[in-house]
């Protein structure tokens, strides 16, 4: 199908059984003498490609400048959603692999969204209707990103700028965020798993990752075993959950933005795939 890629191509891994298709989103920008500029959204296999392609030949005969953007934050929570989906087990039952594909896709497409949002604010920050925020919101969060702050730190960031009030790290969702990162932070920086005693049982081994789930354990495997932590959060549940979690976050994250202008406008057309989802 044209303009439509599969996800093992996307990604470069073969995954076996059906697979979903996903649109990229684009943004043709066109530029008259530094003047005038805009942008114009469209599904890839949308009858008005062939429109545009035709248009920007005419665009460009006389002087105007066509570019485009692709935003693929949500390619990557796809990724997350049918890793999810494909789990074939019951909701607890461990060792399952596309679970960790989960974790670690939904905290990437979170970040993906955030730096996406604030590629938008740089474009937008000079129209003169956009509100004086956006600008704010742009050169803030992209000296940020230039000094590569944590997520986390972030996040509080453009909560602060977006309602100038601290973020509540202790409510929902980013209670939970904070505890997917973690795990992702520690799947790719893995240390290996510790030592321990022949006779020592699930709970004993996994006391740390229990305690540090709180009122989350229910979410980890119920035939975890003592040894792998991996094989503890290897559930449809935590898969889910990560998924729904990251949702929820560009779903609030979205909510903040100004109830005018073209920013908000892009961002509220692009986090469609993850309200569904939260």
């Amino acid at each position: 199908m044209v303009g439509q890629l599969t996800l093992d191509q996307h990604i470069g891994v073969r995954i076996p059984g059906g697979q979903p298709d996903f649109m990229r989103f684009g943004i043709f920008t066109t530029s008259y003498l530094a003047r005038c500029n805009h942008d114009v959204t469209i599904s890839r296999n949308s009858p008005s490609v062939v429109s545009l392609a035709i248009a920007g030949r005419l665009l460009r005969a006389i002087g105007l400048t066509v570019t485009r953007r692709i935003y693929e934050a949500k390619v990557l929570f796809a990724a997350a959603v049918y890793s999810a989906e494909s789990i074939p087990a019951t909701a607890l039952e461990g060792g399952q692999l596309n679970a960790l594909v989960s974790i670690v896709f939904s905290v990437m497409a979170v970040e993906a969204f955030l730096n996406e949002s604030i590629g938008m604010a740089l474009f937008y920050a000079d129209f003169p209707d956009e509100p004086e925020v956006v600008s704010v919101f742009a050169e803030c969060m992209a000296d940020a990103r230039n000094r590569r702050v944590s997520l986390d730190f972030k996040l509080a960031l453009a909560n602060w700028i977006l309602v100038t009030k601290k973020l509540d790290k202790g409510a929902q969702p980013y209670q939970d965020f904070e505890k997917i990162v973690r795990l992702r932070n520690d799947l790719v920086h893995f240390k290996g798993n510790p030592r321990f005693e022949q006779n020592a049982t699930p709970e004993e081994f996994h006391q740390d990752l229990i305690q540090r789930f709180g009122n989350r354990k229910n979410l980890l495997a119920q035939d975890m075993e003592a040894g792998s932590w991996i094989h503890a959060i290897e559930t449809k549940a935590i898969a889910d959950w990560s998924c729904k979690t990251a949702a929820q976050v560009v779903v609030d994250l979205v909510s903040k933005a100004p109830p005018e202008g073209a920013w908000q406008n892009m961002l509220r057309g692009f986090h469609g795939d993850f309200v569904r989802h939260a």
